[in-house]
């Protein structure tokens, strides 16, 4: 069954952002703004890329919780996964679960079709976990972190299920999102294929930009990795 979700594809504000994005990375920026744009941008994608390692399948299985627990605590926070700063305040109760490990092994041993996720499976597991109907469910672990880790395990093949993507592409905060959940990522890959030195983190961020009146919060993130004082916002 297919379900319409906002069509960006032509989207005029959106390829004004990814346009831009790609322009300051390149280091074509024309103030210091835009250099801390660029500083921003790239430190906060390497603290999201240090993620993989931890969510990949084979890890999680030989890690103890209180490993696990540590772990998820520390990715809750926006200075430390680069990217959201909604999903402590979303997902605190995660790391308190004593079936946290055997969920996220429910979630990451998801099947796939020649190396690439099965997307019916994969929204049947993120439905098992976080629908509050379900007696697998995890208290606190909603489609927006089991998208999260998805997202960090295999960026080229999910998109986290946000607030600023569910935004702009037009779809509710509630159960019935999984069933765009495919065309959001297909759209994400189509829309990411123009720009060759961004990938689909830069994207996840774009969006967030676009739905914030192309502005970027930039600030502290990880340790020393970057300090720009209080977190404050500059116009693209």
């Amino acid at each position: 069954m297919y379900y319409m979700v906002a069509n960006l594809q032509n989207d005029p504000n959106l390829n004004y952002v990814l346009n831009k994005m790609s322009n300051i990375l390149n280091g074509n920026f024309a103030n210091s703004d835009e250099r801390d744009i660029k500083n921003y941008l790239e430190k906060a994608h390497d603290l999201f890329s240090q993620w993989k390692l931890v969510f990949e399948l084979k890890y999680i299985k030989g890690s103890t919780f209180s490993g696990i627990q540590a772990q998820v605590k520390e990715f809750l926070l926006e200075r430390n996964n680069g990217s959201w700063s909604g999903m402590q305040r979303s997902n605190a109760n995660v790391p308190k679960e004593p079936n946290l490990k055997d969920a996220l092994i429910k979630l990451l041993e998801y099947r796939t079709n020649n190396g690439v996720p099965d997307l019916d499976d994969v929204t049947k597991r993120i439905d098992m976990l976080s629908n509050k109907k379900s007696d697998l469910h995890i208290n606190g672990m909603s489609i927006f972190f089991c998208t999260a880790v998805l997202f960090v395990h295999d960026p080229e093949n999910f998109m986290v299920m946000d607030g600023p993507v569910r935004d702009i592409f037009q779809v509710k905060n509630d159960p019935g999102q999984l069933a765009n959940y495919n065309n959001i990522i297909q759209q994400s890959k189509s829309i990411i294929s123009k720009f060759p030195n961004l990938d689909t983190w830069h994207i996840n961020k774009a969006y967030a930009i676009s739905m914030d009146r192309n502005q970027i919060k930039i600030g502290h993130l990880g340790g020393s990795l970057l300090d720009l004082g209080k977190a404050h916002k500059i116009s693209l």
